[in-house]
């Protein structure tokens, strides 16, 4: 059932009208008139990396790499299907009993477990994706500084640490949010109330060209709408004052998404997969989720039995009864052995039982069938490192990040294998990336100092180039971002 659904997007539109007292204090260069001066697609990245820096340091993102491959690869196909189709997005979880998600400038989409748990179908999940997406491909957020006079970039900054405190305690962000006088606040709700509409016929093309069925849109706002009628005695969750869901934009959604052919809901048994995991990563009972799963079992209360008893190996997994979760991961992998899911959780058990060499060779096999797997290869590279080869890990890690420089933590793992192995000049420049994306600016420079003083000792001067390069461009970075809140 929907709970408290606060879906803060770039569109937010409280924080626009912060006093000038909190614009003040971001250290951001004025863009002048911006109805002259968009915000440029440089410092939309730029405000958008800097959000991401801080959110890993203050939200509780979930970091498990099944579930971050997932949301990746989920994201990126509704992105291909979108109207920037080449663009690189950046799509994490949130561990939150609040059903949320947002997108910021950058093209960064967060989504609370607790939205993923509660769409139906796989449809719903991307209804809302697709939703965010919109809004990072329109540009909505610099359109509307453009139309503002009075806004700036400090605005922007203003605005998207709105979006993290409401991500972080969607209580103190919804007073933030509201700190607005109505007059301004409805003038404002009207124009967003465009950009809403657009976002959601965008995403509902998105949708259709995804292969997703495009009912799915508006049958979530109904949804969002019932709950608002049955919860209608105390105040409005945020996403429901400043993204109204009205029996008109229903309508709207509806009348678009019927100009698309109707398609079946899909049962995606990776959806459900990652569902089961989810549930079981959340649990603050692993007991209580395992008695679920067995329930679910008994009475046919799944739409995938093998997604059932993923959970269970999974739940079981958590409590430590590695020989009932071994069992039923084998039989999952002789019943589908095409299912990598099921290959993770095997190794998996194999490792937190201590049998390591049965989980190094387990890990291997699944990487021969599914090279690019970056899930199999953050494990595999955690399992080398706990067992002492630090050499092949490191090729792996290196391998992972060529792919995706946002894992911040493989960023970390390969410090650890370089510094195993007696290799000062990896070891500094991973650390100094880690720190980076953890928003410790300080420790990453003074990593990078470090790297360029082992260059200049090497006379390796294209390495201190580089890094010089980097630090003069972190600086610059610092001087043009807005400080986000601690």
């Amino acid at each position: 059932m929907l709970r408290a659904l606060a879906c803060q997007t770039v569109m937010v539109l409280g924080v626009l009208f912060l006093g000038t007292a909190v614009a003040n204090t971001l250290n951001l260069p004025d863009l002048g008139d911006p109805a002259r001066a968009v915000v440029s697609h440089r410092q939309e990245r730029e405000l958008g990396a800097a959000f991401m820096r801080h959110a890993r340091r203050t939200l509780p993102i979930v970091h498990d790499p099944e579930l971050e491959s997932y949301i990746q690869r989920f994201g990126d196909r509704l992105v291909h299907a979108s109207d920037d189709p080449k663009g690189h997005f950046h799509f994490f979880i949130i561990r939150s009993p609040i059903i949320n998600a947002f997108s910021v400038p950058g093209a960064y989409v967060g989504i609370n477990s607790a939205l993923i748990l509660d769409t139906r179908n796989e449809d719903e999940l991307a209804a809302v994706l697709s939703h965010e997406i919109a809004h990072v491909t329109q540009h909505h957020i610099a359109r509307m500084l453009a139309r503002q006079k009075r806004l700036s970039l400090p605005a922007m900054g203003a605005m998207l640490t709105g979006i993290l405190l409401s991500a972080a305690q969607p209580d103190a962000g919804g007073a933030l949010l509201t700190t607005t006088s109505a007059a301004v606040a409805q003038n404002q709700l009207d124009y967003s109330r465009r950009y809403e509409e657009e976002a959601d016929r965008v995403g509902i093309e998105t949708l259709a060209r995804a292969g997703f069925n495009p009912r799915a849109m508006p049958d979530f706002f109904e949804r969002l709408q019932n709950w608002s009628r049955l919860n209608d005695a105390g105040a409005p969750p945020p996403f429901l004052q400043t993204h109204p869901v009205t029996s008109q934009r229903i309508a709207q959604s509806l009348n678009r998404a019927s100009q698309y052919p109707n398609q079946p809901f899909q049962d995606d048994l990776a959806y459900e997969l990652m569902r089961a995991r989810l549930t079981v990563d959340m649990a603050e009972n692993s007991h209580e989720v395992l008695r679920q799963f067995k329930i679910d079992l008994a009475y046919h209360q799944y739409r995938f039995h093998q997604a059932a008893e993923y959970g269970e190996g999974l739940a079981r997994l958590q409590l430590g009864e590695f020989n009932r979760a071994r069992r039923i991961a084998q039989t999952l992998v002789a019943r589908h052995p095409d299912v990598l899911a099921y290959r993770v959780m095997e190794a998996e058990v194999a490792g937190a039982a201590g049998h390591y060499a049965r989980a190094l060779s387990l890990y291997h096999a699944a990487l021969q069938r599914d090279p690019d797997s970056a899930s199999l290869l953050e494990l595999y590279s955690g399992e080398l490192l706990d067992t002492h080869h630090p050499r092949t890990a490191a090729r792996i890690l290196i391998r992972l990040l060529r792919r995706d420089r946002h894992r911040a933590r493989a960023y970390r793992m390969l410090a650890r294998a370089a510094a195993d192995t007696g290799d000062m000049m990896t070891l500094h420049r991973a650390l100094a990336r880690y720190y980076y994306l953890d928003d410790r600016v300080g420790e990453a420079m003074e990593q990078l100092h470090l790297v360029a003083s082992l260059a200049s000792k090497r006379n390796d001067h294209y390495m201190l180039a580089r890094v010089t390069a980097r630090i003069r461009q972190i600086k610059r970075r610092q001087a043009e971002t807005p400080p986000l809140p601690n």
